[in-house]
């Protein structure tokens, strides 16, 4: 599904009955919510937690693993959130962003090797961060 649009397209899909998959550990951009990776900061895509919240729909996070360096992949899911998990947050987006990372987080830790780690997962820092850096700076050359 081509960005533009894709809001629209995958709310129609979801009411339809359709499995939708997504490429979630990219970095979001500076419009996405920040949530721990690795114990660091990450920017984070909103849209899979607001399309489980908007259509009610559980959130599937699975993996494929590359087995014996072969052209052979196990694929699996290792976490299933369902709607009743966060019904009852204060703050479900952030929640639902934040448990399927650790997810993520998890599969990656059980073989690190496998991990894209080229793609600069955490290339935008949230906005405290970058004025903490900058005001530290500033206080460092005025000394």
């Amino acid at each position: 599904i081509d960005k533009k649009g894709a809001a629209e397209l995958m709310g129609e899909m979801t009411s339809r009955g359709a499995t939708l998959c997504f490429i979630a550990d990219q970095d979001a951009g500076k419009k996405g919510i920040f949530v721990d990776f690795f114990g660091r900061k990450a920017s984070t895509y909103k849209s899979i937690g607001l399309l489980a919240i908007t259509n009610n729909i559980p959130i599937g996070v699975g993996y494929s693993r590359r087995v014996d360096n072969r052209f052979y992949f196990e694929i699996g899911v290792n976490r299933v959130i369902l709607p009743e998990e966060w019904a009852d947050r204060d703050e479900p987006l952030e929640w639902i962003t934040a448990e399927y990372t650790r997810a993520i987080e998890e599969f990656v830790r059980e073989d690190p090797s496998q991990y894209w780690w080229l793609h600069r997962r955490w290339k935008h820092r949230p906005k405290e961060e970058i004025e903490k850096t900058q005001g530290e700076s500033c206080l460092s050359s005025h000394k």
